[in-house]
């Protein structure tokens, strides 16, 4: 059975991804990203800019497989993290290859190791 996310089922995973993230380094970037991402009572995001970044990072796509959710967080990200990062963007890269290993299949350890990607 092929699994479908829509668009706000896989903006909640990438906000579940930095909140566990979040918990594991109590990092005020994360945790202001995160934020941003929360919904007001209107249905517009604390972050006035953050649903369009994730619009434009799935290229509007109203369905999204796992792959293409997966692209669409590293594209977010991107977005919403470029102002975040040391001057050679190693942290930035570093955080991206946590969600990497966060999808991988022993998710406590990559959970674990969230602290030393984000340095």
């Amino acid at each position: 059975m092929k699994i479908s996310l829509t668009q706000l089922q896989a903006f909640n995973t990438v906000y579940k991804l930095l909140d566990s993230c979040y918990e594991q380094t109590k990092s005020d970037d994360i945790a202001c990203l995160a934020g941003d991402m929360l919904f007001l009572g209107d249905g517009s995001t604390v972050g006035p800019a953050v649903w369009s970044d994730w619009m434009d990072a799935i290229e509007n796509k109203e369905f999204l497989n796992k792959q293409e959710a997966f692209d669409g967080m590293i594209n977010f990200l991107d977005i919403d993290l470029s102002f975040w990062k040391n001057g050679d963007g190693r942290t930035r890269v570093n955080f991206k290859r946590w969600c990497l290993c966060s999808m991988e299949s022993d998710k406590s350890k990559s959970l674990r190791s969230c602290s030393f990607f984000i340095q």
